[in-house]
């Protein structure tokens, strides 16, 4: 090759400035901008002379060149990012929820009308339905009256106040099982219906599930702090909680002992003299008397059944109390009971006698605090809040209600029969 034809091996940066720009050729321009690259010092150079040859050579094409971004302004792109995102989520959403992307046609406003008229149609038979199962409730017809709310429930799955009512129609017969089903189905429905955590807990009483009502009974308190009711209940279930670990761990104890004991203690305590275990029975019997006090409960059944709740102060809740044989050897009458059962005001539709319903259950829960104080002994103090009971009920007007009506001449013979409970024993 000549010598002569030898391309140089670099350009002459000297020659270039702004105006040689201006009357340079391509082939110049593209030897200055592969020179300009190689040594980064001019970038004002370099980008006049790549707008020069963009003029020049439609075909040429700026290189690209890394961008240097700091990293707070990396930061701030990328939130502008990810808020677009989630904006365009929300938009997509609102699109595939709300946007019928079609017109609707004439013929797909009849059918929405159509099926919109069914549904007000199938809502307002299952109101009915509702409506005769509480009129089943009121006569005790418990499992006709399931039948009635299982027929609203099945043409309006989403009516909380059916799931509710068969939840009471099931601890009626003591279904605890789908009594519990129903009442956390309505909860599902409706999360703040307090009935139906009531009910729930009462599910879980009738199962032994003493801690689980324990919380739905706190739960109730928590919304209304001043109902008595559900305090009493409330206690109750904390005293069946400790007698049943009570219960769990004499239990233990026992199979811990049995399983390391031996024939010696069986035989010492086979030994024990007759006549001194009949001795301290006879004194046993002549020295105390038990006597069964009445105590309120909130059912509605009319026959005395009952969900669960203390059948008197002194015994186990769950037995009727019997008094002791006296001196002379013979067995005292068992006093009478009263008829309640629990949540008797439900069979009262809601609105309708809320006033009366309201004194009687006042009535109801000073009956309570008398049974406490005459489980203390406190027999005089007893009789004194046994009498406020006497005077509120005299003074008491009941409404043409039945279940009023039957309310008032249980708690009076209920009061009174505590009354004559309170004189045996002064």
């Amino acid at each position: 090759m000549d010598p002569r034809e030898r391309k140089p091996l670099s350009f002459d940066l000297e020659k270039v400035d702004f105006e040689w720009v201006k009357t340079a050729s391509v082939k110049e321009l593209k030897r200055a901008l592969k020179a300009l690259h190689a040594e980064p010092y001019y970038p004002e150079l370099t980008e006049a002379v790549e707008n020069k040859l963009v003029e020049l050579d439609p075909n040429f094409k700026k290189p690209m060149q890394p961008i240097h971004v700091s990293e707070e302004d990396r930061k701030n792109a990328n939130a502008e990012v990810l808020e677009w995102q989630k904006n365009m989520k929300k938009i997509d959403k609102n699109i595939t929820t709300t946007t019928n992307i079609f017109p609707e046609s004439e013929e797909d406003e009849k059918v929405k009308q159509r099926l919109e008229e069914e549904l007000q149609l199938l809502t307002k038979q299952a109101e009915d339905d509702k409506i005769k199962g509480n009129e089943c409730m009121r006569s005790h017809d418990y499992t006709e009256a399931i039948e009635w709310y299982s027929k609203s429930i099945q043409k309006q799955p989403k009516l909380a106040a059916s799931f509710c009512n068969r939840a009471l129609a099931y601890l009626r017969v003591k279904q605890w099982r789908k009594a519990l089903d129903d009442a956390n189905s309505a909860i599902n429905i409706q999360p703040d219906y307090v009935k139906a955590f009531h009910r729930r807990a009462k599910a879980y009483m009738g199962l032994k599930s003493f801690t689980n009502a324990i919380d739905d009974f706190q739960f109730i308190l928590s919304k209304e702090p001043s109902n008595e009711e559900i305090n009493g209940e409330l206690k109750l279930a904390r005293q069946k909680l400790k007698s049943k670990n009570d219960t769990d761990a004499k239990l233990q104890e026992q199979q811990q002992a049995s399983s390391t004991s031996t024939h010696t203690p069986q035989v010492e305590l086979l030994s024990t003299s007759s006549d001194d275990t009949k001795q301290a029975d006879d004194t046993k019997s002549t020295t105390f008397k038990r006597i069964q006090i009445e105590e309120g409960s909130d059912s509605d059944e009319s026959d005395g059944e009952k969900d669960g709740g203390n059948d008197a102060l002194s015994g186990d809740g769950e037995k009727k109390v019997e008094e002791l044989t006296g001196k002379s050897g013979e067995k005292r009458p068992e006093l009478e009971k009263s008829g309640g059962g629990d949540e008797w005001w439900e069979e009262i539709s809601d609105g309708e006698d809320d006033e009366q319903v309201d004194v009687l259950r006042k009535i109801e829960a000073l009956k309570d605090e008398a049974n406490q104080v005459h489980s203390k002994g406190l027999f005089e103090d007893a009789l004194k809040v046994y009498q406020k009971c006497c005077d509120r009920l005299d003074g008491f007007k009941a409404k043409p209600s039945p279940v009023i009506k039957k309310k008032v001449v249980q708690l009076r013979a209920s009061v009174w029969n505590n009354v004559a409970a309170c004189y045996m024993q002064l």
